[in-house]
């Protein structure tokens, strides 16, 4: 029974965002129908978007979730917040390269798109959108411990980022006004590096590896420097905890 339940969670953990990346697939591939963009068409363009988003994003929100989830854990010997960040962040990357390895496959295999023009290019990429992910997971995971009331804020963030990411419509095509203050976002960054990989004619003008890994940096400093004031929250709270105890065994 137990073996039974595990094999369904591991499977619930591969379709779950498999579920989530189809539903957002299918519901823009019929809106923008069979249009062209750059050489690639709508199914390509979608999939190599939604997916390099979605490897950004579900790390992100994995690694918080693992912190809360497994947070009784960290009182074992020789078990740290970080290790359950760690382990969270690894364990969703690996499902999301599953997920893209899955979809890719079939986009490519079902004949509704090309193989990557560069196909380390565009792995590079996705791999540069997961250390953003992961930068900026820890540092989620810290600011709700310290802050909860920041991950309701969190949720309005990331469909923030869902909508200014190019994921579904080229940036480039929106007001230059605009643009030249969104082409700043380091997600769009990471999502433009894997399309200009994976395009045969696209080049991309505006995103750099190297802005997007200074992103990831900074904001897993933030967080290092975040789960430092964690600590020494929680250790006033139990010193707290043991006086209050101490003080209620004393005799009067």
């Amino acid at each position: 029974s137990q073996s039974k339940k595990a094999r369904l969670g591991y499977f619930w953990e591969l379709f779950d965002p498999l579920m989530q990346i189809g539903v957002w697939f299918a519901l823009f591939a019929f809106i923008r129908g069979p249009r062209m963009i750059y050489d690639m068409n709508s199914v390509l363009f979608l999939s190599t978007g939604i997916i390099a988003l979605f490897f950004f994003q579900k790390i992100a929100q994995e690694m918080p979730r693992a912190l809360r989830s497994f947070g009784a854990f960290a009182r074992a010997p020789g078990v740290n917040r970080s290790d359950l960040l760690i382990a969270g962040g690894l364990m969703e990357a690996v499902v999301m390269s599953l997920v893209a390895a899955v979809i890719w496959g079939g986009v490519i295999l079902g004949g509704f798109g090309f193989a990557p023009a560069r196909p380390l290019g565009a792995i590079a990429g996705v791999a540069t959108l997961g250390a953003l992910g992961f930068g900026f997971g820890w540092f989620n995971a810290m600011a709700i411990a310290l802050v909860p009331v920041y991950g309701k804020f969190l949720q309005i963030l990331f469909r923030v980022i869902f909508f200014t990411s190019g994921a579904i419509f080229p940036l480039e095509r929106i007001p230059s006004e605009l643009f030249r203050y969104l082409q700043w976002n380091p997600v769009y960054q990471g999502v433009d590096l894997v399309r200009s990989a994976w395009s045969y004619t696209y080049e991309t003008n505006t995103a750099s590896t190297g802005y997007v890994l200074l992103w990831a940096a900074v904001l897993l400093f933030g967080g290092l420097l975040l789960d430092k004031h964690a600590q020494r929250a929680e250790d006033r709270g139990q010193e707290r905890a043991l006086d209050g105890a101490r003080g209620e065994l004393s005799p009067v």
